[in-house]
């Protein structure tokens, strides 16, 4: 559950950019092995703003940032390791996609990446993958999300 709580907060927290479902995220939909969600900013605005308090960090500024949330998440070992593999060659820097942060521990990875799609628009990637449960999550955040904003949140 901590871990789950720690992907969805990261992910709320690493958003910008497109206004549509990304050709990756149109790619994953159609693979039977994975589930697929999209948050538009429709349904985003209507979030009831008392659930966006995470551990005494409230999120309401962040989500009127949001454009779309997209999570593509594979459950089994071989779903699991197809979707790193495509995830990690679709955001790598070689696509002009930065690291902002990389963490491996005790067979769980994490990767946030980041690329600014716009002057006012920005694009965030979590990619989290776990070989002891053999689970990998994907989570797009597009929006207006700068990296002020989440400087602004450490330490609440």
């Amino acid at each position: 559950m901590k871990k789950i709580i720690l992907t969805m907060l990261l992910a709320m927290l690493t958003s910008v950019g497109a206004f549509a479902q990304t050709k990756f995220y149109e790619t994953c939909r159609e693979i039977p092995q994975f589930e697929t969600v999209y948050i538009g900013k429709s349904m985003l605005q209507m979030v009831n703003s008392s659930t966006l308090n995470i551990e005494g960090i409230n999120l309401n500024s962040l989500v009127g940032k949001l454009e779309s949330v997209q999570v593509i998440s594979a459950e089994k070992s071989k779903p699991g390791k197809k979707l790193k593999e495509m995830a990690d060659k679709e955001f790598s820097p070689a696509k002009k996609y930065e690291i902002m942060l990389e963490s491996h521990d005790e067979g769980d990875s994490t990767t946030i990446y980041f690329k600014k799609i716009s002057d006012k628009s920005n694009e965030y990637v979590l990619i989290n993958s776990s070989t002891g449960d053999h689970e990998t999550t994907v989570i797009i955040l597009t929006g207006s999300i700068t990296p002020e904003d989440l400087k602004n949140l450490r330490g609440l």
